[in-house]
């Protein structure tokens, strides 16, 4: 073999070595890179895993926490529906019974103004027996106390008049009963006990102009 064959042979080889090195690099390069790529994606994977667990850990946290603030704990839906059920008809009941007493005074003012008094007495009665709390209840035991005064009943009177100062004594309503105290006892003859509540109404309700100058005239009988 001369040197230039020899040459020739040596170039040809060493590009046929040097190709396949280049196909080799790139086919084995491409795998590495698919390796880099599934290795970041399972390393994804387990980052989404570690923060969904540290939600569900943080939302079991919140869950326990507040059962605990609970005043009881629900045994069931159906437990859970009862005492809802029960809150609703309690409600609903409370709700009637505004109703129902502003409807019973509405019947006793009636009678009131017709001049059925002792009907009138058995209504204001029953509706404040029935219904203590309702926001009527002050009219009630006025038109009670009157309706007493009405039938002489003095001493009713005054036991209904004595009940409305101790529960209510900065309602209006109450002023004007105390009028009729004092009025009471000018017709007894006792003046200076009549003497001593008109003075108090003057000093209690003075922001009454109506109660002031109805005491203001009743002192003039007494002074």
């Amino acid at each position: 073999m001369s040197a230039n064959n020899f040459y020739v042979y040596i170039l040809v080889l060493t590009m046929g070595i040097m190709q396949t090195y280049s196909f080799f690099n790139r086919h084995f390069s491409g795998v590495d890179d698919l390796k880099s790529r599934i290795t970041r994606l399972e390393h994804q994977i387990e980052q989404e895993k570690t923060k969904t667990q540290l939600a569900y850990f943080q939302a079991e946290t919140i869950r326990q926490d507040v059962a605990s603030l609970l005043p009881g704990k629900i045994k069931s839906k159906t437990d859970d529906y009862q005492i809802r059920n029960l809150a609703s008809v309690l409600q609903i009941q409370d709700s009637m019974n505004i109703d129902l007493s502003k409807s019973e005074l509405r019947k006793g003012k009636e009678l009131f103004s017709n001049g059925k008094f002792q009907q009138a007495i058995g209504v204001f009665r029953a509706m404040i027996e029935k219904y203590p709390e309702s926001q009527n209840i002050i009219e009630g035991y006025f038109l009670l106390s009157e309706s007493y005064y009405q039938i002489e009943a003095m001493e009713d009177a005054i036991e209904t008049i004595d009940v409305m100062i101790s529960l209510f004594p900065e309602s209006e309503l109450t002023g004007f009963s105390l009028l009729r105290l004092a009025g009471i006892f000018i017709e007894r003859k006792l003046p200076e006990d009549a003497k001593e509540i008109l003075l108090t109404v003057q000093h209690n309700f003075s922001f009454n102009s109506e109660l002031v100058a109805q005491s203001g005239q009743l002192l003039k009988r007494v002074e």
